[in-house]
C-alpha cells in the first residue's frame, strides 16, 4: 500500500495537506489480512490502530452470555482499534476481514509517539482521532436500540 495515499484519502485526514499525509506515511506499516481473519479481538491489549486501505470488515460484541452482536462494518478510509489505543483498556469489539484487507498499523509505540511530538503531522494525527471518535458516535447512536421491558402484567 502507499500509505502518503491511504492516509490523504481517508476521511480522518479531511481537509489535512499532502504534506501531512507523507510526513505521517514512513510511521505506519503495510498488513494484509485474507477472508476470515481477525484484525483486532475484543478483550485484548491494544498493539496498533489499523486504517484499512482495501477491503471490508465486520465488528463484533460479544454480549453477556455466548450472545455475539455485529456492531457495523467497516471499509476503505476507515479506522479500527482508536479507543484500545488512547484509553490503555482492552479492545471493546472483535474486527473480522469478509474479504482480503489491506490496511496500515500504527503501532501503539509508534502512536504514542506522535501524539507526544509538536508538529503539523502530530496535530493533524490528533484531529484525525478526534474525526474517528465523532464518526463512531454519530453511528452509535444511529444504530441504538430501545429495549422496553414488557409490562407486568401480574401487578395489573
Amino acid at each position: 500500500l502507499d500509505a502518503a495515499k491511504v492516509l490523504a484519502e481517508s476521511t480522518l485526514f479531511t481537509g489535512e495537506s499532502p504534506d501531512v499525509s507523507a510526513a505521517l506515511a514512513p510511521a505506519w506499516e503495510s498488513v494484509v489480512f485474507r477472508t476470515g481473519e481477525t484484525l483486532c479481538t475484543q478483550g485484548d491489549a491494544a498493539d496498533g490502530l489499523y486504517l484499512l486501505g482495501h477491503g471490508n470488515a465486520d465488528v463484533y460484541v460479544a454480549l453477556q452470555g455466548s450472545k455475539i452482536h455485529k456492531l457495523g462494518s467497516v471499509e476503505p478510509g476507515d479506522a479500527v482499534g482508536m479507543t484500545a489505543m488512547l484509553d490503555g483498556k482492552p479492545r471493546g469489539a472483535t474486527v473480522i476481514a469478509t474479504e482480503q484487507v489491506d490496511a496500515l498499523r500504527l503501532s501503539k509505540s509508534a502512536f504514542d509517539e506522535l501524539i507526544s511530538q509538536d508538529t503539523a503531522a502530530a496535530s493533524a494525527l490528533r484531529r484525525a482521532v478526534i474525526r474517528g471518535f465523532a464518526d463512531q458516535v454519530q453511528e452509535a447512536g444511529q444504530n441504538v436500540v430501545t429495549v422496553t421491558p414488557a409490562a407486568d402484567k401480574a401487578g395489573d
